[in-house]
């Protein structure tokens, strides 16, 4: 009984220590979409993106090294199948092939397009900056979200597939 109470409070206490080091924060962004990212990302819009998410002003007081290494964006659309329909465009709801088209007509050296259980994404670098550009589903749209930071920001890259895992599509 000593040994069964022992290795339940171990249990616990691992599950406990682990849940401290997340310390991701749900961030609903209206369209469809919820992330779990750091604390200290705020919505904001700009005419080119349905939602723009930055870490930016949480930074303000941080070391220059430290900024460029934790700094990052989450920008994104949402297009609905009807909204492709009327472009002629019909992927028969695969996102791979959404994303391919999207990668396909890129003017980036970009990389080849990586299939995950919930989404696709492919890669890119230009000016100094880091481009995760991800593809996802939902019943009736797809979302295109790049995912930013400085391309030397080996922190923030190291947690791009985190984030993206953690995605959810309502």
């Amino acid at each position: 009984m000593k040994k069964l109470l022992t290795a339940i409070l171990a249990t616990l206490l691992v599950i406990t220590l682990a849940g401290c080091g997340s310390k991701l924060q749900k961030y609903d962004v209206g369209n469809g979409l919820v992330f779990s990212l750091p604390a200290g990302f705020e919505q904001s819009s700009e005419d080119n993106f349905g939602f723009i998410l930055s870490n930016e002003n949480s930074l303000q007081n941080v070391s220059d090294d430290e900024f460029t290494k934790k700094v990052m964006i989450v920008m994104g659309n949402r297009e609905t199948f009807e909204e492709l329909t009327g472009y002629g465009l019909d992927f028969k709801g695969n996102v791979h092939d959404y994303v391919d088209y999207i990668q396909k007509y890129s003017p980036y050296d970009v990389t080849d397009v990586v299939d995950k259980a919930n989404y696709s994404y492919f890669e890119y670098v230009t000016n100094g900056y880091f481009y995760r550009v991800v593809g996802y589903k939902s019943a009736d749209s797809f979302y295109t979200v790049n995912f930013v930071c400085y391309d030397s920001a080996t922190e923030a890259k190291a947690n791009f597939d985190s984030y993206c895992d953690a995605v959810k599509v309502k």
